[in-house]
């Protein structure tokens, strides 16, 4: 269609021997003929944006290995109808507004190519589809990619010339073959299979520490439902964390590397060089997803959504996660999907009570309480996190009534979680996908109450270095317990390993595959955690050390003692300290630092306002 006014009449000279040149009257335009062009090329244009929206449904199928169902079909065509009278009407409004003036055609262009792109990637009408890869991994970038050539080609069909009929034939078969380009790409792997191609689920419960859940000895009531679940899997006893920070550790979790090497920090993200679990795993032909708290450490910039085909931050508590998690897995439709699911529900909050919880949880396990404090400072006007980080800063401490307050307002808080996650146990279940699912239940670090002078996560000590770490598959053994001395660095070589693939770097977790079917134990002498090139903290296989204050102590089973008056076992790991950091440092020579990352002011104030001072 025309972007600018029609056909211009020519005049039109013929000479007549009898009386001379004569001039004839302008030729008429053929107004119904251009009206039915304009119209017929506004409803190809709308039809090519909705067919690659509709594309996607087929492609989400297809990416995943299921096979296209006549409901993944009729979902198709309902995705096309929807989409497609808004997408001509609005390319009709947008050829006409083209014939008015260059300009505007150079507008309405504009405007189809944005409005084009957007409601063929599902990001109009407001919202994000499954349909929809993430941006950033390589298929959500190839997906993006035709979806703006196909809208821009939509733009040109709806600015031709109305005669141009050739043109906008060639236009069409070009978008039909940057379609079948997309198609043709994403393979159709195997289903899932318990076998060798088992569905994997990484459950993330941040800042919930392994000593105040049920299954591993506490003895208030905070979470049957995650105890029941660890009734059918095996329970790690000695599981830590690399770092105490959800930054850090999180990437940890989804690379296999200690925090010294992959050197991501708050303002620097992965470098490029590393590989992730997702990368890996969509290299084997799976389907990659995340549903994570909007929080500003787990943010894409960092780099956490490399490999994903859908990163989703969400900011409602676990309903919300969960309600999105099972859709996602219904969208895999029985082909093998790697999820990893993050809840932030008990970590410190900032309102006035540290740590927040359903009104039944609180009057069950801290409704003890009969004093006055509330969680606020009204002299500092500091409540919540706020004011816990502030006394950490100050060296100040809660009364020891009210330092039990605050860790039975987190126990509350774990168990209004653990109320959510039976809703994921049930939408597992009911949908048979425990029959072929790997499930691994962790924490990224734990908390503290002020044992040893620090609240929130602080100190690099038992109750914030030790994690939970649950893993089930289809053949584990109800009620298998370990003490094998494991980090979060397995987690990643492990779920590799059950696909009998390996992580690039592997140095530095350890495949626990043979733990899991009981055939052998693992190998390891120590686990580390630290921070910003720091070890704060080494465990070995009864005692470990702890820095405080700049000195180490003795971490052993009745807790920190100075470690003059630890026995030699864990005196003889500060030199065994010392050259771990150093293998740490020159291993993490070998990754070139990656790209600078800057948080907004707005997630400065929310992180802030759970505690975080911007260092940590």
């Amino acid at each position: 269609m025309a972007c600018h006014p029609g056909r211009i009449a020519i005049e039109m000279q013929a000479e007549d021997p009898a009386t001379g040149p004569r001039h004839e009257a302008p030729a008429q335009p053929n107004v119904g003929a251009r009206v039915r062009t304009t119209v017929l090329q506004a409803a190809l244009a709308g039809l090519m944006v909705s067919g690659m929206r509709a594309s996607l449904v087929v492609l989400r199928a297809m990416s995943g290995g299921a096979a296209i169902s006549e409901t993944r079909w009729r979902a198709a065509a309902q995705a096309w109808v929807d989409a497609a009278l808004p997408a001509m009407g609005t390319a009709l409004l947008l050829s006409l507004l083209a014939r008015k003036h260059r300009a505007l055609g150079i507008l309405a262009f504009a405007a189809t190519v944005a409005l084009g792109y957007l409601l063929a990637t599902y990001q109009l009408p407001a919202g994000e589809s499954v349909y929809t890869p993430t941006r950033g991994s390589a298929r959500g970038d190839q997906v993006h990619l035709a979806a703006l050539v196909v809208a821009a080609l939509a733009g040109v069909l709806v600015c031709l010339r109305p005669r141009s009929w050739l043109a906008a034939i060639g236009t069409i078969g070009v978008a039909t073959l940057v379609l079948l380009g997309t198609w043709s790409t994403w393979s159709r792997p195997d289903p899932a299979r318990w076998s060798d191609r088992p569905n994997l689920i990484l459950i993330s419960l941040d800042t919930v520490r392994a000593d105040h859940l049920g299954c591993y000895g506490y003895p208030l009531d905070t979470s049957p439902h995650l105890d029941a679940f660890a009734a059918d899997a095996m329970r790690f006893d000695r599981a830590y964390t690399s770092d105490i920070w959800t930054l850090t550790s999180h990437m940890s979790m989804l690379t296999g590397l200690p925090p010294n090497v992959h050197r991501v920090d708050k303002d620097r993200g992965l470098s490029y060089k590393a590989a992730t679990l997702p990368l890996m795993l969509r290299g084997e032909g799976y389907s990659t997803y995340a549903v994570v708290d909007n929080c500003a450490w787990l943010h894409q910039d960092y780099g956490f959504n490399r490999g994903f085909d859908i990163y989703r931050p969400v900011e409602e508590p676990a309903p919300a996660k969960i309600s999105q998690a099972l859709q996602l897995m219904d969208e895999a439709d029985g082909a093998p999907f790697f999820l990893f699911l993050h809840f932030y529900d008990a970590h410190s909050d900032w309102r006035a009570l540290p740590y927040e919880s359903e009104p039944e949880d609180q009057e069950l396990l801290a409704g003890w309480y009969q004093g006055s404090w509330q969680g606020c400072d009204e002299e500092r006007a500091e409540c919540a996190s706020t004011l816990l980080q502030s006394m950490n800063v100050r060296g100040e401490v809660l009364p020891d009534l009210e330092a039990r307050f605050v860790a039975s307002l987190y126990d509350a808080g774990i168990r209004t979680l653990d109320r959510d996650l039976q809703v994921l146990w049930d939408g597992l279940e009911r949908r048979g996908l425990l029959e072929n699912s790997v499930v691994v239940i962790t924490a990224d670090h734990g908390e503290e109450f002020f044992e040893y002078g620090k609240s929130l996560h602080t100190l690099h000590q038992q109750g914030t270095v030790q994690v939970p770490l649950i893993v089930r598959t289809p053949n584990t053994v109800g009620g298998q317990v370990t003490d094998a001395l494991t980090s979060q660095l397995d987690i990643a070589p492990t779920l590799m390993g059950l696909l009998g693939k390996t992580m690039p770097d592997t140095q530095w977790g350890h495949d626990l595959a043979e733990v899991l079917d009981g055939s052998a134990g693992i190998d390891r002498e120590w686990v580390a955690s630290g921070k910003r090139g720091i070890v704060q903290s080494l465990r070995g296989p009864r005692w470990g050390i702890m820095r405080r204050d700049g000195e180490w102590w003795a971490d052993g089973p009745d807790g920190l003692i100075p470690l003059a008056e630890a026995p030699p076992e864990a005196q003889d790991l500060v030199p065994l300290a010392k050259s771990v950091q150093e293998s740490l440092r020159t291993a993490g020579d070998a990754y070139p630092a990656g790209p600078g990352v800057g948080l907004s002011d707005k997630q400065k104030a929310d992180l802030a306002g759970f505690g975080y001072t911007g260092d940590d």
